[in-house]
């Protein structure tokens, strides 16, 4: 086994021992969480009665689409997370809409082909090779219908190391708000172990590559960003 299956591994397993008190754990560590899903949803350029069909990617515990289906109720979702316990806890939360279909699967085999949007949260950090994320970004741009939109919150880097230092400093204060000293070391050593966060500018570049438009960002504060764009032919 090399080791980013092995990392992969590691990251599947703690997801799904995790999945219970996912909402919980996101709360304490991750700053403004519900304000970035909130952005990444409010972008949606779609009228709110309109039956578009949406990829969630990296489901979780399901907080996107339940965001999403308030605001457009007639939306088909795709829930797709390669966790079975992590797509139990979405079921849960999800239980009172109609429309949602539920994937265990690894989100860079699923087929992308014909949806509206393509959303993602705190998951395409994972993939940390450059080339791999190129490709990946492609393969949504050409499964999106014309005029479908990629949006992404995820975990970024800064462009220099001054800067992510400053990065890394905030997060830890906001965590140790919630966390003792010896969670929060917990939580950076697990960052540093299995996540692959890429620099914010150059994930915007690379949409810009890969053929989308209108990239821009939707909000951001230090480590964490909403991004995004839209596929023009």
């Amino acid at each position: 086994m090399d080791n980013d299956s092995r990392r992969f591994r590691d990251i599947k397993e703690h997801f799904s021992l995790e999945a219970g008190d996912f909402d919980s754990i996101i709360a304490d560590r991750v700053p403004f969480y519900d304000l970035f899903i909130r952005a990444l949803v409010n972008v949606l350029p779609f009228k709110k009665d309109k039956a578009i069909r949406i990829a969630d990617l990296g489901c979780g515990t399901g907080t996107i689409s339940f965001y999403v289906k308030e605001i457009f109720p007639n939306a088909e979702i795709d829930c797709v997370d390669f966790s079975s316990e992590m797509l139990e806890s979405a079921r849960k939360k999800l239980g009172r809409f109609k429309g949602i279909r539920y994937f265990e699967s690894d989100i860079l085999k699923f087929n992308l082909i014909g949806y509206d949007a393509v959303l993602s949260s705190l998951c395409l950090h994972h993939i940390g090779k450059e080339k791999e994320k190129k490709e990946f970004f492609k393969k949504v741009h050409n499964g999106l219908l014309e005029g479908g939109v990629f949006y992404i919150y995820d975990v970024i880097l800064a462009s220099n190391s001054v800067v992510q230092e400053v990065f890394l400093e905030e997060w830890k204060k906001f965590m140790s708000k919630n966390l003792s000293v010896e969670d929060v070391e917990k939580t950076i050593q697990k960052y540093y172990d299995e996540d692959r966060p890429l620099a914010l500018m150059d994930e915007l570049n690379r949409l810009e590559e890969t053929g989308f438009r209108d990239v821009d960002v939707i909000c951001k504060f230090y480590n964490g960003a909403v991004y995004g764009g839209i596929r023009r032919d």
